[in-house]
């Protein structure tokens, strides 16, 4: 797929709705996923996640999907490819707010690797965690394309083919 296609693609609203709503889920699902590693008790997980409070950062998203349809867009199998790469950069955002923020975290950096290395590996989101992916995506993204209107598409879009 040529570049302005992609770019077409994927700043309509539907998709950015869907690109938007995903990583949101990766995040939130993968953060429950390594604080329950860390402490290794469901109720605390539940405190912790309360006591962080961690938000994400809109913009962050918007910069991932910059970021993948401008290294990736004339790959052959982009599609599958952006999914991939989305899902990652929400880990791996996710595992830096999640470190950065528990300061009662031990060995950090350890903590940090084995999780990126999962990560790597394909093999940290499991199917437990696709699961509830799966049964959030289809609660929260006709929220999200409720939020994401033609005009806020439009705008994103135009921001991105400034950067170019």
């Amino acid at each position: 797929m040529e570049l302005q296609q992609t770019i077409d693609k994927y700043y309509s609203r539907k998709k950015l709705a869907d690109s938007i709503c995903k990583y949101q889920l990766y995040y939130q699902i993968g953060l429950g996923s390594v604080v329950l590693e860390s402490l290794g008790n469901l109720e605390l997980t539940v405190e912790k996640i309360k006591k962080l409070n961690l938000q994400i950062n809109s913009q962050l998203i918007i910069t991932a999907i910059n970021e993948i349809i401008l290294e990736m867009a004339e790959e052959n199998d982009f599609d599958k490819l952006f999914d991939q790469q989305l899902k990652n950069l929400a880990f791996v955002q996710m595992l830096s707010d999640f470190v950065n923020a528990d300061k009662e975290l031990t060995n950090p950096k350890q903590f940090a690797q084995k999780i990126i290395d999962r990560i790597k590996n394909n093999t940290f989101f499991d199917y437990n965690m696709e699961q509830q992916f799966m049964a959030d995506y289809k609660v929260v993204y006709p929220n999200m394309l409720e939020n994401i209107t033609n005009e806020v598409a439009s705008g994103i879009k135009a921001n991105m083919l400034e950067v170019l």
